[in-house]
């Protein structure tokens, strides 16, 4: 069964006629099938940490996949290589927050 039909199912459940989503990594994109497949029931709809993916879903680049692996593995490292590819350069030097 997918999810999204198992979050429909809870939501007759709890008499829910309506709801916001919010969906986080994998729960976006259970979010983005619940959202496609039964529209009537999403109010509102956030996305975070998505991806729109699939077969025409544009890879991130092998430096981006670097540098995330290298951070993850090596968790002493400088959290400001994993920022760099993650946020753009331009805001980091603006914010001044790190």
């Amino acid at each position: 069964m997918d999810n999204s039909l198992t979050t429909l199912q809870h939501l007759s459940a709890l008499n829910l006629q309506e709801i916001d989503v919010l969906g986080f990594s994998m729960g976006s994109f259970v979010a983005q099938t619940l959202v496609t497949t039964y529209p009537e029931k999403v109010n509102r709809l956030i996305l975070y940490g998505a991806s729109c993916g699939g077969p025409e879903g544009i890879p991130q680049s092998p430096q981006v996949v670097e540098a995330l692996s290298d951070f993850v593995n090596n968790q002493t490292k400088d959290e400001n290589s994993f920022l760099e590819v993650t946020f753009p350069i331009k805001w980091i030097k603006e914010t001044k927050i790190f």
